[in-house]
C-alpha cells in the first residue's frame, strides 16, 4: 500500500509540474487517472472546454454524490443551484460548500452577496486563508470597515508575511479612527516589504497622525530613496511647527530633538524641489541660526519671482511680505559684535546687499505692476523705510 501511495504521489506531482510548464493536455491526462477532480476542472477550464468539465462531473455523480462534486459542478455550470444541493446534503455542515458558493459571487464582484458566504463558510473552519483574504478584500470593498479589519486580523493571524494584508488591515483601521493600531500594523507590513513605496506613504501621514514624529521623518527620507523626489508640504510645515514648538512626540520627549534629522531632510527635499518657494518657507521657519535662515528666505524669493509674476495680485503681496521679513531679519544680525567672526562678518554684509537689492527690485516691481496690486501697495510704504535703513547700514560697512 506505501508503495501504490508513493506511486501516486509521484504521479501528481509530476502532473502538477507539467501544468506549471504549459502542458496542460498532458497534466489532465494524469488527473482524469488519478480522480482529481478539482485538477481535471482546472485543467478544461484552461483548456476553454468548461462542457466537458461538467460532463465528466456528471459522470461522476451517478456513481455517487457528494457535497465535492456539486461544488465543482457549480463552479463550472456556474448554477448556484449545485451549492445550495451540497449545502443540502451536508446538513448545513460544509465550509466548502459555502467557500465554492461564496467564491462564485465574489468572481462576478457581487462582494455584498458574498461576505455572508465566506463568514459562513470561517464559522464551520476558520483554517481558510484564502477565504479570510477573499472576505477581506471584499468588505473593503463595499467599505466595510469593521468586517475588512477582523478579516484582515485573522488572515495575518495564519499568514504572517504577506505585506498587503497588512496594508489593508492598516486601511481598514484607519477608516475605523484607531490610528495607533493602524501604525502598529504599517510596522509589520514594512517587516515584509521594506521597499514598497505605498506602504512608506501611509506610515509617513499616520506617523504624524499618532505623534511618531521620529518615524515620519524615517518615512519621508525612504520615500526619497524610493522614489528621488516626494513633496508634501503639509506634512513639512507640521514636522517643522512641532520641532519649532518643541511639542511632545508619542513617547513624551521634546520634539525638538528631531531638529537635526529634520534638518537634513529638507536639505535632500531642497535639492529634488528647488523650485518650490513653499518648501524653502518651511525650511526657514526651523529654528536654526540666524545667518542661515536668510538664504533660504532669498530663495523663496527667487522661486516667487519668476515669470510674469506681477499680473498676480497675490503674489506680489506675498513677495513685500516676505521682502519686510528678509529685511527685519539681516537688519537685527550683529555684525559688529567681538565674538562675530570674520566670515559671518562678510556673509551678514553680503546678505544685507543682497537683500537691500531683492527689496528695491520688488518695490519697482509692484509699483509699476499692470494689475491692481491694492494690498501690496498699501505695504510698500514701510518697504521704502526698511530699503532706506538697509542702504545706510550698506553704507556704513563698506
Amino acid at each position: 500500500m506505501a508503495g501504490l501511495r508513493s506511486r501516486w504521489h509521484t504521479r501528481r506531482v509530476h502532473a502538477d509540474l507539467m501544468l506549471s510548464l504549459g502542458l496542460v493536455k498532458t497534466a489532465l491526462d494524469t488527473y482524469l487517472e488519478l480522480q482529481l477532480w478539482e485538477d481535471v476542472i482546472l485543467c478544461y477550464t484552461l483548456l476553454e472546454m468548461k462542457h466537458k468539465a461538467a460532463e465528466t462531473i456528471r459522470e461522476c455523480l451517478e456513481t455517487e454524490e457528494t457535497v465535492k462534486l456539486y461544488c465543482l459542478l457549480g463552479d463550472v455550470t456556474d448554477d448556484i443551484k449545485c451549492y445550495e444541493k451540497a449545502w443540502t446534503m451536508s446538513k448545513e455542515r460544509s465550509s466548502k460548500a459555502q467557500r465554492h458558493w461564496g467564491n462564485n459571487l465574489y468572481c462576478k464582484a457581487k462582494y455584498q452577496e458574498a461576505i455572508p458566504h465566506f463568514e459562513k463558510s470561517l464559522e464551520l473552519n476558520s483554517l481558510q486563508e484564502s477565504v479570510w483574504l477573499r472576505l477581506g478584500y471584499a468588505a473593503l470593498n463595499i467599505e466595510n470597515w469593521v468586517v475588512a479589519a477582523n478579516a484582515y486580523r485573522n488572515y495575518t493571524y495564519l499568514e504572517q508575511r504577506e505585506f498587503e494584508a497588512w496594508n489593508n488591515l492598516a486601511k481598514a483601521y484607519i477608516k475605523l479612527g484607531d490610528k495607533e493600531r493602524a501604525f502598529k500594523v504599517l510596522n509589520e507590513a514594512l517587516k515584509c516589504n521594506y521597499d514598497n513605496w505605498q506602504v512608506w506613504e501611509n506610515m509617513l501621514v499616520v506617523s504624524i497622525d499618532t505623534g511618531n514624529f521620529s518615524d515620519s521623518i524615517r518615512s519621508y527620507d525612504r520615500l526619497l530613496d524610493l522614489r528621488g523626489k516626494h513633496l508634501d508640504l503639509e506634512i513639512l510645515e507640521i514636522l517643522a511647527k512641532v520641532i519649532t514648538d518643541e511639542k511632545l512626540d508619542a513617547h513624551g520627549q521634546n520634539s525638538k530633538r528631531y531638529l537635526d534629522h529634520f534638518q537634513k531632510l529638507m536639505g535632500r527635499i531642497s535639492i529634488s524641489h528647488p523650485n518650490d518657494y513653499r518648501m524653502w518657507l518651511i525650511y526657514a521657519s526651523l529654528p536654526l541660526k540666524e545667518i542661515l535662515v536668510c538664504p533660504k528666505l532669498m530663495k523663496a524669493f527667487k522661486c516667487l519671482t519668476q515669470g510674469n509674476w506681477t499680473s498676480d495680485p497675490k503674489v506680489c503681496e506675498e513677495v513685500v511680505k516676505l521682502c519686510l521679513d528678509m529685511a527685519k531679519l539681516v537688519l537685527g544680525l550683529n555684525v559688529d559684535g567681538k565674538n562675530v567672526s570674520v566670515t559671518d562678518k562678510n556673509e551678514i554684509k553680503e546678505q544685507l546687499s543682497s537683500v537691500r537689492l531683492s527689496c528695491k527690485a520688488a518695490h519697482s516691481a509692484v509699483k509699476n505692476a499692470r494689475v491692481d496690486c491694492e494690498k501690496a501697495e498699501e505695504l510698500l510704504p514701510q518697504l521704502e523705510e526698511f530699503i532706506d535703513v538697509l542702504t545706510k547700514k550698506v553704507t556704513a560697512l563698506l
